[in-house]
């Protein structure tokens, strides 16, 4: 999800998507913050945790007697994380190889488990703009995005679903 001017929103806005994210069975909510929002650095990524758990927790009491109980992983991305300097610098002090070494397929094993490939991106934003979004995880991805619609509301939520629902991914050979 990409909130472009997040200045106004707050993390009640993260809370209702969590939980209509979470309603909806998806299992794993990407937050991507585009820019500063005036918190203290770190804040999301640890409101994300947080709601993370308390969704699951609450989770495990509706679902008492069934043998699945639906979980969500929430994951904070903002534009001040270099994925790829972080990895090479791990692999570097691990000496396992140069940096020279290291190649596409090597850096996409190494970030996928930390942030998957999102299947879709709802813009709650003015206008559609990654902005430092890492491009090699959306090259699948499909976009929703309503111009004329500026707020974060349910409906733009639903819009996105339905879209994606009924999109027709055509892979290559």
């Amino acid at each position: 999800m990409f909130w472009g001017d997040i200045k106004e929103k707050t993390m009640i806005e993260a809370a209702q998507l969590c939980c209509w994210t979470w309603c909806f069975g998806i299992k794993v909510l990407s937050i991507y913050e585009a820019e500063d929002i005036n918190l203290n650095p770190g804040n999301l990524k640890q409101n994300a945790n947080s709601l993370q758990s308390h969704i699951n927790n609450i989770s495990r009491q509706f679902f008492i007697h069934e043998k699945i109980v639906p979980k969500i992983r929430v994951t904070a991305l903002d534009t001040s994380i270099n994925y790829a300097h972080f990895e090479n610098k791990d692999l570097n002090k691990s000496g396992k190889f140069k940096s020279d070494d290291l190649d596409i397929a090597e850096l996409d094993r190494r970030l996928i488990p930390k942030f998957s490939e999102p299947q879709l991106i709802i813009f709650f934003s003015p206008n559609i703009d990654i902005d430092g979004f890492p491009p090699w995880h959306i090259h699948l991805t499909e976009l929703f995005h309503v111009p004329e619609n500026y707020n974060f509301d349910y409906s733009i939520f639903l819009q996105g679903l339905r879209k994606y629902s009924k999109c027709d991914q055509r892979f290559g050979r």
